[in-house]
């Protein structure tokens, strides 16, 4: 594997993770244009084109050769990354986002822990979005559009710092009201937020604490007559 750095003066980093079915000279416009706002590291695969000679192994241990190459350059985190075929494969490896809701509270603590042993054991990178319900709010509130159906709430945590207690994989990052973010667009959600029912159902940022700080968008974009440009 090989890495190829465009834009070193820039600030923000940014990891280019292509497909292999181009040739690597394919995305020099692309890159070009990138280096001018990212600095920008480019992953040349084992054994892409004769002029880069190796065999490919694994997506394992290209992303263990990717994050070392980082850290020996002292990259913590990264700003944003692209990811094309073989490459999303790679950082999907790398850095993964699962979004837990509407789920937690119907299930026990033993099968919470159970699923973020499974996100752990797949993802060695990560970050959880999970929704989740005070136990006092599992216990006493009832919700109708469920009854029909004789489910029931049956766990609940207190919040963010007593989940990430039960998780050792996992590190809290955040922790945010469900309305809290409804309440930017319709104000009605801020008197909502009062209620102790909708107070106590929070929104919880979980890191896999193997994960860089940080998190990773993704960038896209076109090529067609060999001009290049951001969607």
């Amino acid at each position: 594997m090989k890495i190829l750095e465009h834009g070193q003066t820039q600030e923000k980093t940014l990891l280019f993770l292509p497909c292999t079915a181009e040739p690597v000279w394919a995305f020099t416009a692309t890159v070009e244009l990138l280096s001018q706002k990212w600095h920008v590291f480019k992953v040349v695969y084992d054994g892409h084109q004769p002029e880069y000679p190796g065999d490919f192994t694994s997506v394992e241990q290209m992303v263990d050769e990717i994050t070392a190459y980082l850290k020996e350059r002292g990259v913590s985190r990264l700003d944003a990354a692209y990811g094309c075929s073989l490459g999303g494969a790679c950082l999907t490896r790398m850095l993964a986002l699962v979004i837990i809701e509407e789920l937690t509270m119907y299930l026990s603590e033993a099968d919470v822990k159970r699923i973020f042993d499974v996100i752990a054991g797949r993802f060695p990178k990560a970050a959880v979005f999970v929704e989740t319900m005070n136990p006092m709010v599992v216990k006493r509130f009832k919700e109708k559009s469920i009854e029909g159906s004789h489910t029931k709430f049956t766990w609940g945590v207190k919040n963010g710092t007593a989940l990430a207690a039960l998780l050792p994989d996992f590190r809290l990052a955040a922790e945010h009201g469900l309305t809290e973010g409804m309440a930017v667009f319709a104000p009605i959600y801020k008197v909502l937020d009062k209620l102790t029912v909708v107070r106590n159902i929070k929104i919880l940022i979980l890191i896999r604490k193997a994960s860089p700080n940080g998190a990773a968008c993704f960038v896209i974009y076109k090529e067609r007559n060999h001009k290049t440009s951001l969607i």
